[in-house]
Parts: structure tokens; sequence; C-alpha cells
């Protein structure tokens, strides 16, 4: 009797399983690093894997791996071939990749989904007329939907770590006040691209302003209060009713509080009262016993116990989303390419090192513990399912946000 090894992941290994999920979702992402890592070996180098190879060195079952095989193949980052290990017998299906293979080629092959995701007609990036990066890159604006903050970590990390440049775009950030600023700019053509609240997109409907992805898949509005403005814990929506709550009506963060308070039949039962962007300070005056804000908003309160519920917890709705004009898309699909697989390169530089990802923004204090914290919930709660990578969306999600929006609005 023979004992046969297996090479298996291990937790030195996870760091690149997450960055290749980024564009891949976790079970792909796993297949993949599994069968990249083989290739550094001395023992397996040169060596197809095979099925239960594969199944034992990710840990995944056996439907698991068959379908991230065939994503993977489907996506031409892996190729299939057999392998003979005895004299008798077929020979085994077996799998390989190559040194190429990096998590930025990955990401390059979800840019091409999350841009067939638009649904507008648009050519391959690299042809129709896009013009070829200069040589001092293609300049490239976005406009932010507010000062840049923790929360947009993600893309001035990808502009530190060149993701940007790397693709041949010289990429700017424009801070503007809300998301139906920069909703507006974009819609104008003053910008190539925006952030915007998902809420505000769908409120306002551009007609020939389409999502290209997700920055962060789950909203991240909360409602807050301190014990001493509630007159005790704040747990439930529902002890809202008889309160008075303030926000900056209109914005994207009173949207999704109202769509809240509206699931949970408290809407009516309340008294909003609009702080003009003045949250903490009506919170601490006692002026409303709650407030709206983004999940940073409470820890910038030190001087009291500061309790939250978040939307997202109650009722599941996309976050910040980034938008582009229809006719961007038709004209320059290589640009809007490229600044998606920078950004997600920026994305997964944020979830390693979330520090470093702080220090990127302007303004931002890089030793802020508070923003470090913020970066790494926003990127673990609200960042992206799993299951698909990032930035995926599909028409029931925006439906749904619709829908509710609608109902609330025309109450």
């Amino acid at each position: 009797m023979k004992t046969v090894e297996y090479p298996a992941l291990g937790a030195a290994d996870e760091p690149l399983v997450d960055r290749y999920a980024v564009g891949l979702g976790t079970d792909a992402a796993r297949v993949l690093a599994y069968l990249r890592l083989r290739l550094d070996r001395p023992d397996t180098a040169g060596e197809p894997a095979t099925r239960l190879d594969i199944r034992i060195g990710t840990g995944l079952s056996r439907g698991a791996v068959g379908d991230a095989l065939d994503r993977l193949g489907d996506l031409g980052l892996v190729s299939e071939t057999s392998v003979r290990r005895h004299e008798s017998g077929r020979p085994p299906q077996a799998w390989t990749t190559d040194a190429s293979v990096t998590p930025r080629r990955a990401y390059e092959c979800h840019a091409n989904r999350l841009l067939d995701q638009t649904g507008t007609a648009a050519d391959e990036p690299g042809s129709g007329p896009d013009k070829p990066p200069t040589a001092d890159g293609d300049p490239f604006s976005v406009a932010l939907n507010w000062h840049p903050n923790a929360l947009h970590a993600p893309l001035y990390a990808g502009l530190a770590g060149d993701h940007y440049s790397d693709g041949g775009l010289e990429v700017t950030f424009d801070p503007r006040t809300g998301s139906g600023a920069a909703l507006d700019a974009v819609a104008a053509g003053e910008v190539d691209a925006a952030l915007v609240g998902a809420a505000t997109f769908v409120a306002a409907a551009p007609p020939d302003v389409v999502p290209l992805g997700l920055l962060y898949e789950r909203a991240m509005a909360v409602l807050y209060a301190t014990h001493d403005s509630f007159g005790g814990p704040f747990e439930r929506v529902r002890q809202l009713r008889g309160r008075r709550v303030g926000m900056s009506v209109g914005s994207e963060t009173a949207r999704l509080a109202r769509l809240l308070l509206s699931q949970v039949d408290t809407l009516e039962a309340v008294d909003i009262v609009d702080i003009g962007g003045e949250e903490r300070e009506a919170l601490r005056s006692g002026r409303v016993d709650a407030v709206t804000g983004q999940i940073s908003d409470p820890d910038r309160i030190t001087d009291g116990t500061v309790e939250t519920v978040p939307v997202a917890e109650q009722f599941p709705l996309y976050g910040p989303v980034l938008v582009a004009r229809e006719a961007t898309l038709t004209e320059r699909p290589s640009a809007l390419h490229a600044f998606l697989v920078g950004t997600m390169c920026g994305w997964a530089d944020a979830a390693d090192s979330p520090g470093e990802a702080v220090a990127s923004v302007p303004g931002v204090d890089a030793d802020d513990t508070g923003a470090r914290t913020t970066v790494e919930r926003a990127i673990e709660e609200f960042g992206f399912d799993r299951s698909h990578g990032w930035g995926v969306h599909d028409e029931d999600g925006w439906l749904r946000l619709r829908t509710a929006l609608a109902q609330v609005e025309g109450s």
C-alpha cells in the first residue's frame, strides 16, 4: 500500500484567493489560485490537476469545483487536457493555468461582464472609436458623491497603486456635494463617470445614464441615536414611533431612511425634521431624537453612547454605484473597461491593507483608526456577495429599489 500526497491551499494562500475573488467570486477564485500556485511547486509545476486534485486542494465539493471550472473555462483562464497516471484505463480530465493569469487578468474578464450588464451596445474594449492612450495617459474624470472620505478608499487606492495608469488612464476625482450633484455632472457630460447613491440614481432616472458596477453592493445608510437623546437604548426602528427623526430631506440617506421606516410601517408615525446636513449638532442639541447618516458618522460622536440600525439589515438595497452615459460606453469602451479594472485592483488593495488605503485619501489622517475601521467594515459587511464578485447588479435588484422608492416618494 502506498501513500499519495496532495498539495492543498493553506492560510498563507488566502490573500491570493481574496484577490482573485474580487473578479470571480470565492469558489472560482479558490480553484484558480490553487492551479496558479501549483506552478510554483517543484513537484507539481507543469502537471495538470485532476478534478480530485482540485477538490482536495481547495476543499470544495464536486459540484462547486465543476461550476468553477466551467466558469473559468468560459473566461479562458484555465485550459483543459488529460493526464495519464496509469498504463490502462481512460486518462482523466485535468486542468491547468499559466503565470499570466494574474488577479488583474481575472478583473479584465470580469470588467467585460460588467460592461455587458449595461445592456448598451458598445464595441469590445480596444476596438471602435476609442483612441489609443497617449504617452501621458488618457484623461478620465470621475465625480464623487461627497468630499473624499474613507468610503472612497478603494478608488483612491486604485490611484495610489497606479492601477489606472497601468490601464492607460490618467484618472482624476472631482468631489461634488451629494449624489444628486455627481449624477448631474455625468448626465451633463462634465465628467466621464460618477459615483452616486443607488436610490438617487433610481429617483432621478436619467434616460441616457447607465450603471457600470456597484462600489458597495449594500446601502450603508443608518439611523442612529445617543442614549441621552433617545432616553435609552435604540435597537429597533419601531422604537422611533412618536419620535423626531432628523434628516437632510432629498438626500440619499434620507431616501433610504424613509424606505426603511415605510417597510416597518413607521414612516407615518414619526416627525421628520429637515436639518440640512447638521445631523450630529441636531442630535446633541436635543432638536431631534435620532438622525440619518452613513456608517462612519456615528463614530464621530465621542461624547456619548451611540447605537445604530443599518438600513441594509432590515431591507437590503444597493449601495453607491458607478455610472456613465451611454454615449461614453459607445465612444470610450476601453477607457471604461480600464477604469473598472483599476477600481477592482484598488478594492483588492483596500481589503488587503486598509490602513494604506486610508492614507491614500486626500484630507484623511493616515493614523485615523476610525477611518480604517470604516474601510474594514464597509468592505466586509457591505462590499459584495462572495458568490459572484465585485460590482454585480441585476434588473431584479433595481426593480425592487425602484418599486419601493416609488411607493415612498408617492406617499
